[in-house]
């Protein structure tokens, strides 16, 4: 018999969990019913944060699901945390965020926040965004065991995006995105904290012999970015033998609001009616990763069944193009006429070695090895597991990121216009 089949939903009115609940320490499929009413807003996930499980515990229930779980079928996802906090009476669940002030984790930061999770950040940077007021901020850095020590404190779960920048030394690198996950990985089993993911990066492969890269293969990372990601998996898998859940996501290159480096260079000589320069061809995959959909991945860790995602998945665009492809389709919506540029491989690459020789920065190492590299990685992985598709094809997410920029430019010139008058 199918798990959905042995719910029975004791009520059914708008907004409320229709629920049954699986007694603990019983071998029997039997149900009882809930004995009270849980407001159900359809964020439902499979763990109960802080005192709300204990109060499950205590009250001897195993599994909680709302109706709209019941009814699509849908066993993983086991209980509406916040839903569940509220009704209760107790706080909101929360989650630290390393990293919060970059790129990926203020995206993380108000995917959370628009959920009804409280948010911490711990950063080292400043957290100067308009969330500043609502996020819970902790200046420091993950290698300082007092900053990590002070955010740990009553969080439900870690996301650890923090790392190094690109221009770090390779010593930089390693003591912040190797020694950094191991001060947290210890203080968050010293706190028992139910859920840790690590964001790690598809660089960890290197070059292969292969071109379709699946979790199970060899890592040989290409310098030191990718050499210390792989170190810091290594800490996390070790770390499972806590007994506490540990998701690693080797995410793909991402693009979404706030991106910065290469893309928004793009956007912008795509606004400008210029055209683009590409290392050789161009005809090299170009999986980019949307950063919703990147946030929607690692929402499903925090709150998917843990011996589900206590795993490491791939995560990248399902459908892309190469980058001439994906960069010619911005400069096409722009409407110049302009194109994608190629330049001679050898002699940039040969420049990008001198350049990384003269600052002693590992920011050009990777693109130097993996330069002719024609691979991808596999999602079919976390699609079976966490049943989680991408919604957004490389080239669609690279054009909404272009038709964000345009807004934001439209903004500022209507701004500018104003305060001028």
């Amino acid at each position: 018999m199918r798990h959905a089949e042995l719910l029975t939903p004791f009520r059914e009115s708008p907004g409320v969990i229709l629920m049954v609940l699986e007694p603990l320490g019983r071998d029997d499929t039997s149900t009882i019913p809930v004995s009270r009413e849980f407001r159900c807003q359809h964020i439902c996930g499979g763990w109960q944060p802080g005192a709300a499980a204990r109060w499950l515990w205590e009250t001897r229930i195993a599994r909680v699901l709302c109706g709209y779980c019941v009814r699509n079928q849908r066993p993983d996802w086991a209980i509406c945390p916040t839903s569940l906090a509220r009704s209760v009476g107790l706080t909101q669940p929360r989650i630290l965020v390393t990293g919060g002030a970059g790129f990926v984790g203020i995206n993380l930061c108000r995917f959370l926040l628009v959920r009804g999770y409280s948010v911490r950040s711990l950063d080292v940077a400043p957290f100067e965004h308009a969330e500043r007021n609502t996020v819970d901020v902790v200046r420091g850095d993950v290698r300082d065991a007092g900053a990590v020590a002070e955010a740990m404190r009553g969080v439900s779960a870690v996301i650890h995006a923090a790392a190094a920048s690109p221009s770090s030394t390779s010593a930089e690198v390693f003591s912040t995105d190797v020694g950094g996950t191991s001060t947290l990985l210890q203080s968050a089993i010293r706190n028992r904290v139910p859920r840790f993911v690590l964001l790690s990066s598809s660089a960890v492969y290197g070059v292969q012999a292969h071109r379709l890269m699946h979790e199970g293969d060899p890592l040989h990372g290409t310098g030191a970015h990718a050499e210390a990601k792989i170190e810091a998996e290594h800490l996390c898998t070790g770390a499972r033998l806590s007994g506490l859940s540990f998701s690693i996501l080797r995410l793909t290159a991402m693009t979404g609001a706030g991106q910065g480096g290469v893309l928004a260079k793009l956007c912008e000589h795509a606004f400008g009616g210029r055209g683009f320069l590409t290392l050789g061809s161009g005809r090299k995959p170009y999986q980019i990763l949307d950063v919703e959909d990147a946030c929607e991945a690692i929402y499903r860790c925090l709150v998917m069944r843990a011996d589900l995602v206590n795993d490491t998945f791939n995560l990248g665009a399902r459908t892309f193009n190469s980058i001439r492809e994906s960069f010619q389709a911005v400069l096409d919506r722009a409407g110049y006429g302009e194109q994608v540029i190629a330049i001679p491989r050898a002699p940039t690459l040969a420049a990008l070695t001198l350049l990384e020789r003269l600052s002693r920065s590992s920011r050009y190492s990777w693109i130097h090895g993996t330069a002719g590299q024609d691979s991808y990685v596999s999602v079919r992985h976390i699609g079976s597991r966490l049943r989680f598709q991408p919604r957004y094809c490389g080239t669609s997410a690279l054009l909404r990121e272009y038709e964000r920029y345009v807004r934001s430019r439209g903004y500022l010139t209507t701004t500018m216009c104003a305060v001028t008058q």
